[in-house]
């Protein structure tokens, strides 16, 4: 499920940065990216000083959000050039590509802010970014409001939900979340290969009846095998489609080739059931090629479709994976260290006082204190 994974909300989006000169803080003309640059400059990050330094208070702004595990904003000025489209080397040289001629580049008219986050949402809603939206606008209203002035369109927010819609709306999918909460294996959904193979079996009966039902009314075999032929061939090209940018004429090609092979196939079955001897119950074969290929393609369509339904569904939510229990682990996991070392070599009455004395202390049961604070690198 794209957004959702393993009890966390995975965001992001992109927004335009205006292009009209504005004004700097101190009334200096300049233009939105230099704006927006500096803002996100002079934005605290994540605290790297022991408690007690000084800086140790000047967090990240997405640190009052009990919620957030990762937020980044970055401007992103043009996609940057991964070298050629990948292709078939030999059909490359047999039909003279020249590989050291450019190829078209993507480039962008402006800066875009991008703002990727993660953060909890264990009922795994899709309201829960609106909720979260509303909670940051909340909790750092005057540093979204520096960040994003900048942004094509961001002058008609005016509330939390106004910026709920706004990040809604330069909001893409995320298909590919990091989540590592899980120690051990996660209780996925399976599926037997008994109960995939009946589901599969069920696809070509139905395919078969139906093709059988249309040669009781006289339905032309060459005109159900054509259509057999031409479906395939638009199931090849939209995979192809689907797997990477294709033109149209590449497209028709991937079509009349895949039909092309289709039609061959359906000729080749229908010529050896023909010179088998004729009998009353094979009168009609002719339309058996044809129906027999499309129900070996929806049987293996009907694997494929309940395969990947199974693969698509979200983890389930870790155990102790929200951010409270995670600063909680972290602060317990750095201070037993500290235990350890301070502990080596005392006697079992001593040890035993002294880990009395540290569970009384952290608490270890209450995620709410004492705890790792949050934006911060250690506690």
């Amino acid at each position: 499920m794209p957004n959702y994974d393993g009890g966390h909300y995975f965001l992001t989006a992109f927004f335009p940065v205006d292009l009209e000169p504005c004004k700097d803080s101190q009334g200096v003309v300049t233009s939105p990216s230099s704006r927006l640059r500096n803002a996100l400059a002079t934005l605290p990050n994540t605290v790297q000083v022991p408690r007690g330094k000084p800086g140790y208070d000047r967090r990240s702004p997405f640190a009052r959000n009990k919620r957030t595990h990762l937020a980044r904003m970055v401007v992103i000025d043009d996609p940057a050039y991964n070298g050629r489209d990948p292709g078939d080397a030999i059909v490359q040289g047999a039909t003279g590509v020249d590989l050291l001629a450019a190829q078209p580049q993507d480039h962008l008219s402006r800066p875009w802010l991008m703002l990727a986050a993660d953060f909890d949402a264990p009922e795994g809603a899709d309201g829960a970014l609106d909720a979260w939206a509303r909670e940051i606008w909340t909790e750092m209203e005057p540093e979204l409001r520096a960040v994003f002035r900048n942004c094509v369109g961001f002058d008609k927010v005016q509330d939390a939900a106004g910026f709920a819609a706004y990040l809604r709306k330069g909001q893409l999918e995320t298909t590919m979340s990091f989540n590592d909460y899980w120690i051990d294996p996660p209780p996925l959904p399976s599926m037997s290969m008994p109960a995939l193979a009946a589901r599969a079996l069920g696809a070509f009966a139905l395919v078969g009846i139906l093709g059988w039902g249309l040669s009781l009314t006289g339905f032309p075999a060459a005109l159900l095998g054509g259509l057999v032929a031409v479906a395939a061939g638009v199931a090849a090209a939209r995979r192809k489609a689907a797997c990477g940018t294709i033109s149209l004429a590449q497209a028709l090609r991937v079509l009349g080739g895949v039909a092309a092979l289709v039609g061959g196939l359906e000729y080749a079955v229908w010529a050896v059931l023909a010179s088998l001897p004729q009998t009353a119950g094979w009168a009609g074969i002719g339309w058996i090629a044809p129906v027999g290929l499309l129900g070996i393609a929806a049987a293996l369509a009907a694997g494929a479709h309940t395969i990947n339904k199974l693969g698509s569904a979200p983890f389930g939510t870790a155990p102790n994976s929200d951010l409270r229990s995670v600063l909680k682990s972290l602060h317990l996991q750095q201070n037993f260290t500290r235990f350890a070392i301070d502990n080596q070599g005392v006697d079992a009455a001593s040890l035993h006082k002294e880990f009395g004395r540290f569970l009384a202390e952290l608490k270890p049961s209450d995620i709410n204190g004492p705890t790792q604070a949050p934006g911060v690198f250690r506690s």
